[in-house]
């Protein structure tokens, strides 16, 4: 930034010039008129203040003393008038802040412009000055290629007679040379080729015997795992038949016990009638899961009309009948033998 500064001194100082200036134009050029004062029925004053465009060339030092006296009289009215209408003076300032802004923008965008061109012209006459330098050095050149490519000539057709006679020889030579290296590369190559076809060869047959291997073993790992899952799957079946097998009997058994303790229950409160012995008849209740009997059914005859009397009679007292150890094995239903032998 400093080094910018001190290459444009020039338009720095106009900028800073200009801005003066302005600030001492719109300073000295603002008049107030002053109004009535605000009553409660009044409007309120307003100011009035207008720029005027004084040209700073033509200031001398009366027109500076009449402008610092009418600065100094403008400045009383204004605190007057401040003193009067303080929102109204705010707004007037507001709007003066804004002309001053709005000329140091305007007078920083001219002193752009006037370093744009400037510089523009600065660039313009130092490409021209460039330009004739660059066409002189270019015929300076011209004539000193003229001049070199003149003896080049003359040496080139020295140079190239001597040239062409060792050239001649080294191609001999090297003809010869080649013709010998081409002889021993082709029988290297070949020997190359040779060993290399040898190494595929065998690095597939390594690879053939490895997969057939890998093959193997997987196939046999496949079988073991089948096989395995054979056995565990036979197992498990085996296993899942026992234990329904084993639950069965377990049912079974607590189902025949349940039956047997209604039927106890039902014996154990029979009474014997006269003149009947050896009764065995089959009988069905329906009962609640309480063991509450709803009713009740001779499937069989028990021998005799008292007989059979007497067992409905044994099962009626015999309500509610025994619950089963679980749930599971509660039947409305249940039907069994009755037998006494006395």
């Amino acid at each position: 930034m400093g080094h910018y500064l001190i290459r444009n001194w020039r338009a720095v100082l106009f900028a800073i010039g200009l801005h003066v200036a302005l600030a001492l134009l719109i300073f000295f050029s603002v008049h107030y008129s002053t109004q009535q004062p605000i009553n409660a029925g009044n409007k309120p004053q307003i100011v009035h203040a207008s720029v005027q465009n004084v040209p700073v060339e033509k200031t001398s030092k009366n027109k500076k003393s009449h402008q610092a006296q009418k600065a100094q009289a403008a400045k009383k009215a204004a605190r007057k008038q401040q003193a009067k209408a303080a929102s109204k003076h705010a707004q007037a300032q507001k709007r003066r802040a804004q002309k001053q802004r709005q000329a140091h923008r305007q007078a920083a965008q001219a002193a752009a412009r006037k370093q744009a061109k400037a510089k523009k012209r600065a660039a313009q006459q130092a490409a021209r000055k460039k330009a004739e330098s660059k066409k002189k050095a270019a015929q300076e050149a011209a004539r000193r290629k003229a001049e070199a490519k003149k003896k080049a000539v003359k040496k080139a057709a020295r140079e190239k007679a001597k040239a062409k006679k060792q050239a001649a020889e080294k191609a001999a030579r090297a003809k010869a040379r080649a013709r010998k290296e081409a002889a021993a590369k082709a029988k290297r190559e070949a020997e190359k080729k040779a060993r290399e076809k040898a190494a595929r060869e065998k690095a597939k047959k390594e690879r053939q015997a490895q997969k057939r291997r890998a093959e193997t073993a997987l196939n046999k790992q496949i079988q073991q795992a089948e096989q395995k899952k054979q056995r565990e799957n036979q197992l498990k079946k085996q296993l899942t038949a026992e234990e329904k097998a084993r639950e069965s009997r377990q049912k079974s058994n607590a189902m025949q016990q349940y039956v047997s303790a209604i039927k106890n229950k039902v014996e154990s409160h029979w009474v014997k009638p006269p003149g009947v012995d050896n009764v065995s008849c089959t009988v069905r209740v329906h009962q609640l899961p309480s063991g509450q009997i709803t009713s009740k059914k001779l499937v069989t005859s028990c021998g005799s009309k008292a007989a059979n009397q007497s067992v409905l009679r044994a099962v009626k007292r015999s309500s509610p009948l025994p619950t089963p150890s679980s749930q599971d094995l509660f039947q409305r239903t249940i039907q069994f033998n009755f037998t006494q032998n006395q």
